[in-house]
């Protein structure tokens, strides 16, 4: 196995954390998620409103983004169906 190199993956809630000094470390997370979250969104609201999940997800994050200082859970992640999600 040479030429591999390993890689460090950085975690959601070390990003999290790292946000909170710095917000345009969140922008990872949406870079890591957006798409799925979309793609949830799209086959709830069905292949005719892809603007609505456009919204659906860009609010997802935005809410994620405001309240991420009471993130405590260490796994947190925004994928759809998780239990550990921000509070409301």
């Amino acid at each position: 196995m040479r030429g591999l190199t390993q890689v460090a993956v950085i975690t959601d809630a070390a990003l999290i954390e790292e946000s909170m000094a710095d917000p345009e470390r969140f922008a990872c997370l949406f870079d890591r998620y957006a798409d799925e979250i979309h793609r949830y969104a799209t086959r709830r609201l069905g292949q005719q409103n892809v603007s609505a999940a456009d919204d659906v997800t860009a609010e997802t994050f935005l809410a994620a983004f405001r309240k991420r200082s009471a993130m405590t859970c260490p796994d947190w992640t925004p994928r759809p169906g998780c239990t550990a999600s921000p509070p409301t």
